[in-house]
């Protein structure tokens, strides 16, 4: 199972950056509880390290300007659409995102328009959406990012 998490960092000057984040939940034994806690407690230690490898090397890459301030906007994410799941990340796109009309995270989707983010959220998501879709360039980084030859990604 994979978990992701929308993190906003903005600046002093008005600028604002987003990143995606993505971490693998790892499987254990049904009868070992210390162990089912310790998986549970995985995707968050790894999104958390992630979110500062981001907030040391590549916000400072991206822009120049003053200090920036940390803000997670949506945890848990549930992605629906485009298969993001097994993307190796390391790369910015398009999304659109709202936020779950039962307060519990947020739905996005790597798709072109609001008009697809309806159609996709209707047909796959687990719940409903509040409010109209917003659309986000984010930089989608997992745990998996930096794995291989990113040229050809």
């Amino acid at each position: 199972m994979r978990v992701f998490r929308l993190v906003r960092a903005t600046g002093q000057t008005g600028c604002a950056h987003h990143v995606l984040l993505r971490a693998g939940r790892p499987s254990y034994p049904n009868a070992d509880q210390g162990a089912e806690n310790a998986a549970d407690a995985f995707p968050g230690f790894v999104l958390d390290a992630l979110t500062g490898w981001w907030e040391r090397w590549m916000l400072p890459a991206q822009c120049r300007g003053a200090a920036h301030e940390l803000a997670v906007i949506a945890d848990p994410v549930e992605v629906v659409g485009p298969d993001l799941h097994d993307d190796i990340g390391l790369r910015s796109f398009d999304v659109w995102t709202a936020d779950r009309d039962d307060g519990f995270g947020a739905v996005l989707a790597a798709v072109p328009d609001a008009a697809a983010f309806r159609t996709v959220v209707e047909e796959e998501a687990e719940g409903e959406v509040s409010g109209a879709p917003v659309r986000l360039r984010v930089l989608l980084l997992t745990e998996s990012s930096g794995d291989g030859d990113l040229r050809d990604a």
